[in-house]
């Protein structure tokens, strides 16, 4: 028993001192298959982002091309006029390819922003913070819409002597913007306060529509430069709708 003890202490030292050893081997493999993994979905992300841009490249491809192929054919047939061009056709391709990464950035980058926000902002501020917030992102991404800024190309095509308001109007093209986006503003805080008070769909929207044909009808019945006017009205309610604001008031859970 005598000499059993210093033999055993012997070994529980050499094991001791076998365990650093053998902690940083595990740490080290640890660490490696920890880089592994990461490394692994890094390969996984940028593999579904790639197919995901591809799909939209195909969905972008039918739709433009099934636009423009329509154009052109109506052009020749009924107008004896042959549009297609090179530049036209590198233009396409432009605007495929740009609508592409654009419609991933929104779907990976301001919709997730737009539901964390949605999800955050209510319970950690208070609902005049909510308010303003909910107005302040309708506005901003309605004057993001690049077919708002369409709006001005199309004006350039008005007879000013027949349309002069709407010829006004039109080249003034940031007022118009500001204008838009506060209107979508309001409607993004009307909507946050029909949730919060339980308010149903259904009266808000025939009780809008009454108004909104109502209003429509007098602008055109006093005639003058307000028909005009009141098509572009429409036109721009057309505009907002679009690929940057959808996104964001679904995403907000608006």
């Amino acid at each position: 028993r005598a000499w059993d003890t210093p033999g055993k202490s012997a070994g529980a030292a050499a094991d001791e001192a076998n365990t650093p050893s053998t902690e940083a081997a595990d740490s080290t493999t640890t660490g490696a298959s920890d880089e592994a993994e990461d490394n692994e979905e890094a390969e996984i992300d940028a593999r579904v982002l790639s197919q995901e841009f591809l799909g939209e490249l195909k969905a972008n491809s039918l739709s433009v091309l099934g636009l423009a192929g329509f154009i052109f054919v109506y052009a020749l047939i009924f107008l004896r006029l042959a549009l297609l061009t090179w530049a036209m056709v590198a233009y396409l391709a432009v605007v495929v390819v740009g609508l592409a990464f654009f419609l991933l950035g929104i779907r990976h980058g301001l919709m997730p922003l737009g539901e964390l926000v949605g999800a955050r902002l209510p319970a950690k501020r208070s609902r005049a913070t909510v308010m303003v917030s909910v107005f302040a992102l309708g506005a901003l991404c309605t004057i993001a819409e690049p077919a708002i800024n369409a709006l001005r190309t199309a004006g350039r095509n008005i007879h000013r002597a027949r349309a002069p308001l709407l010829a006004r109007i039109l080249d003034c093209p940031l007022a118009l913007m500001l204008g838009v986006g506060a209107g979508v503003g309001f409607a993004a805080v009307f909507g946050v306060l029909r949730l919060l008070f339980k308010v149903r769909m259904k009266p808000c929207v025939i009780s809008l529509s009454a108004a909104f044909l109502g209003g429509t009808l007098a602008c055109v019945g006093l005639g003058g430069a307000m028909p005009a006017v009141t098509g572009l009205a429409w036109d721009c309610g057309a505009v907002t709708t679009g690929p940057v604001t959808v996104p964001i008031v679904l995403a907000l859970g608006l």
